[in-house]
């Protein structure tokens, strides 16, 4: 993983405050999946699980998210996922994942879905909420980056969102 990527993630994290869980828009979403598949006492696992704020939605819970720090959020299990992307959890071990706005952050995402469906038991069953409108260079971080971490390749695509972000640009790009 890239480690400008992972400092950046570090860093956002630790900034971010706590909130009320109940305005959370995924929250409600959350609840009736819980329900549905009857959850509440399954083992469940949450990948990109940032600060836990989804932690207590269950009794069995396991968070996985990239940064050790975050474990300070934690009163129920957290796992921290290496470089290799290799979810360090054996075959066929949660009844249900979920993820919420992490997957268009994940550089590989091959990797990453055949790992969520490797610890998922067969029958098991998945929420995947992705933030969809979510623009190609998102997942590197360049809109938030500073120019003096990134390479002259990467300072290039990072000039270049306000124009990409153009809706002409955007209508001629798509048109031609």
């Amino acid at each position: 993983m890239d480690k400008n990527y992972f400092n950046f993630y570090k860093n956002w994290w630790s900034e971010m405050r706590p909130t009320d869980i109940e305005k959370n828009s995924f929250f409600q979403e959350l609840k009736k999946f819980v329900r549905d598949f009857d959850l509440k006492d399954k083992k469940i696992l949450e990948i990109g699980s940032g600060n836990g704020k989804f932690q207590d939605i269950v009794e069995n819970y396991t968070g996985l998210d990239i940064v050790e720090d975050l474990k300070k959020y934690y009163h129920k299990p957290y796992f921290v996922l290496d470089s290799s992307g290799i979810y360090p959890f054996n075959d066929s071990f949660f009844d249900a994942v979920f993820t919420y706005a992490v997957f268009e952050h994940i550089p590989n995402i091959d990797l990453a879905l055949n790992e969520m469906l490797r610890v998922l038991k067969p029958g098991g069953v998945i929420l995947f909420n992705a933030a969809w409108f979510v623009r190609p260079w998102a997942a590197d971080g360049y809109a938030v980056r500073p120019y003096k971490d990134l390479s002259f390749k990467e300072k290039i695509i990072k000039f270049l969102i306000p124009l990409r972000n153009n809706l002409f640009f955007s209508a001629f790009i798509c048109c031609s």
